[in-house]
C-alpha cells in the first residue's frame, strides 16, 4: 500500500511537470510567434550594424513601409508586430532602449500613413509610458524645443504636432493600467504627489521621465526629479511652445508657474542692480510665458512675501498656493487674484474644460456655430 507522503510527493511531482510543462508551452508559443514577427525578422537580418540605435531602427521603419506598399503585410499587422517586439526587447536589460524606440517607430508610421483614429495612436502613447518612465523628448518634446518654427510646414516638427493632438483631452487611468509605480519613481513621487495619489491624470501633465534620447536600464531612475512638459517648456524660456502645450491642455498651476514667478522675482532684483533694460529678452521671454499661462487659469492663489517658491499640496483636495517674491508681485495681474477675474476670461475656462472633458482638441473651437474669429481665437489662447 502507498504511504499518504510517496502520494503527496507524487502529487508534487505531478504539479511540479505539469507547471513546467506549461511554461515550456508559453515559451515555445512567444519562440513562434516571434519567429514569425515581421519587426524581429528585420531586427535579426540586419544584424550588428554600425550607427546609433535611431539609425538602426529608422532602416526598420523603411523595410516595413516596402512591405506595406508592396501589401505584404498591412499597417495594423506592423503595428501589432511592433508591440510585441518592443515587448519582447523590455524583457531583456540590454534591450530596452530597442524597446522604447520600436514604440517612437510606430508613431512615425502612423505619421507616415496619416492615421487619424485616435485610439489607435493612443494606444502608442500609452505604451510609450511603460518604457520611459514618463513622457520623453523624443516623442514630441525634443522638436518643438528645438525649433522656433512650429507651423505645419515645418517637416521636422510636423510628427511632434501630429502627436500632440491627440493628448488634447487624453486621460490615463493611473490606477487600472498599473502606471503609477512606472511614472512616479525616486522624488517624483513627492514632487507630483498629487498626480501619483490620482486615478486619472490628463497625459500632457505627466512628468517627462528622460530629458534625452539616452536611456539605459543602468540610469538611477529614482534619483530622477522630473519635469512636466510644460515646466520643461517654462525651463527653457520657449514662449511659442509654451502657448502650443496650454492650447493642448497642459496644466499651468503647480511648478510652471512656481517657475515663472520665481524667476520674475529674480529678474527684477538682478535688473535693479544691474541696470537692465525691461525690453531685455530673457525678462520678456519669461514675461510672455507667465502671459500665456495665466490665460489658462481662471485665477491663481498667491502668498506674497515669501523668500521661495514651494508646492504646497498636502492633500488632492487642497488648492495650490503660488509663493511671490514682493519684486514679483507687479508682475501678477489683479484680476488674476485680488479681484474677480473677467467674465469673458471665465467663459474662456469653462468651454475649454467643457470642450476637454469631452474629450476634444482645439480644432474643434474653429468649428463652433454662430461665434466670430476674434472670439474663436481668444478661447483657443491665441488673443
Amino acid at each position: 500500500m502507498q504511504s499518504p507522503t510517496s502520494t503527496v510527493v507524487h502529487v508534487s511531482i505531478d504539479c511540479l511537470c505539469q507547471h513546467n510543462k506549461m511554461a515550456c508551452c508559453q515559451k515555445y508559443k512567444k519562440w513562434k510567434s516571434m519567429k514569425h514577427n515581421i519587426v524581429s525578422e528585420i531586427n535579426h537580418n540586419l544584424g550588428v550594424v554600425h550607427g546609433t540605435l535611431e539609425g538602426k531602427c529608422e532602416t526598420i521603419g523603411f523595410k516595413i513601409c516596402e512591405k506595406i506598399n508592396t501589401k505584404e503585410c498591412t499597417l495594423d499587422q506592423a503595428l501589432d508586430a511592433i508591440v510585441e517586439f518592443s515587448r519582447d526587447c523590455a524583457t531583456r536589460e540590454n534591450e530596452i532602449q530597442m524597446a522604447w524606440l520600436s514604440i517612437h517607430l510606430a508613431l512615425g508610421l502612423c505619421f507616415e500613413y496619416k492615421v487619424s483614429n485616435k485610439a489607435t495612436i493612443r494606444r502608442f502613447l500609452k505604451e510609450v509610458l511603460l518604457y520611459s518612465r514618463g513622457i520623453d523628448m523624443g516623442l514630441f518634446m525634443r522638436d518643438i524645443l528645438h525649433y522656433d518654427d512650429l507651423s505645419s510646414t515645418n517637416e521636422a516638427a510636423a510628427k511632434s504636432l501630429y502627436c500632440l493632438s491627440f493628448t488634447a483631452g487624453f486621460m490615463v487611468d493611473m490606477v487600472e493600467d498599473g502606471l503609477g509605480d512606472k511614472i512616479f519613481v525616486g522624488p517624483a513621487r513627492v514632487v507630483y504627489s498629487h498626480l501619483a495619489r490620482a486615478q486619472k491624470v490628463n497625459y500632457l501633465d505627466l512628468p517627462i521621465g528622460h530629458p534625452t534620447l539616452t536611456m539605459t536600464t543602468k540610469a538611477a531612475i529614482s534619483s530622477y526629479v522630473p519635469s512636466t512638459p510644460l515646466g520643461l517648456a517654462c525651463e527653457s524660456l520657449k514662449p511659442n511652445v509654451v502657448l502650443t502645450l496650454l492650447r493642448y491642455g497642459c496644466s499651468p498651476i503647480g511648478k510652471p508657474i512656481d517657475f515663472l514667478i520665481l524667476t520674475l522675482g529674480s529678474q527684477k532684483v538682478v535688473e535693479q542692480a544691474t541696470g537692465l533694460k525691461k525690453m531685455d529678452t530673457p525678462l520678456e521671454n519669461v514675461k510672455l510665458c507667465f502671459e500665456y499661462c495665466l490665460r489658462a487659469v481662471r485665477s491663481i492663489k498667491v502668498r506674497i512675501g515669501e523668500e521661495t517658491t514651494a508646492d504646497t499640496i498636502n492633500d488632492r483636495g487642497q488648492e495650490h498656493v503660488h509663493f511671490v517674491r514682493e519684486t514679483a508681485a507687479d508682475f501678477i495681474p489683479d484680476d488674476c487674484y485680488k479681484t474677480p477675474a473677467k467674465l469673458k476670461h471665465l467663459a474662456r475656462c469653462e468651454i475649454r474644460d467643457t470642450m476637454f472633458a469631452a474629450d476634444r482638441e482645439p480644432v474643434v473651437i474653429y468649428q463652433l456655430p454662430i461665434v466670430d474669429s476674434y472670439c474663436k481665437k481668444y478661447i483657443d489662447l491665441m488673443l
